[in-house]
């Protein structure tokens, strides 16, 4: 069971064997507190928006084709509407799969 919430989370990175595949790439790294804002704000209102992060941070490197970590220590906190934003853009513009 824990294999099945596993290949849930990160399926592109365990095979059908359940053997870990390691990338030839390492992903690219964003830190939410440090390359954006301590104080993300809301879904599309000011610079700090989960649309702003989104638009600036994260489509330029999918388009590129490039695998993204994000990382969202380090903030006071985030706004349904951001994460939402943010994440359900990605699976909207981009697919599920990525």
């Amino acid at each position: 069971m824990l294999i099945e919430f596993i290949k849930a989370l990160f399926s592109s990175h365990i095979n059908d064997d359940n053997d870990i595949v390691v990338e030839k790439y390492p992903p690219v790294r964003i830190v939410v507190s440090s390359d954006f804002s301590r104080v993300p704000g809301g879904r599309s209102d000011g610079d700090r928006s989960g649309y702003v992060f989104r638009t600036t941070l994260i489509n330029p490197l999918l388009n590129e084709g490039k695998n993204i970590e994000i990382i969202l220590d380090g903030t006071y906190g985030y706004a349904s509407s951001f994460l939402d934003e943010v994440f359900g853009g990605i699976a909207k513009e981009y697919g599920k799969e990525v």
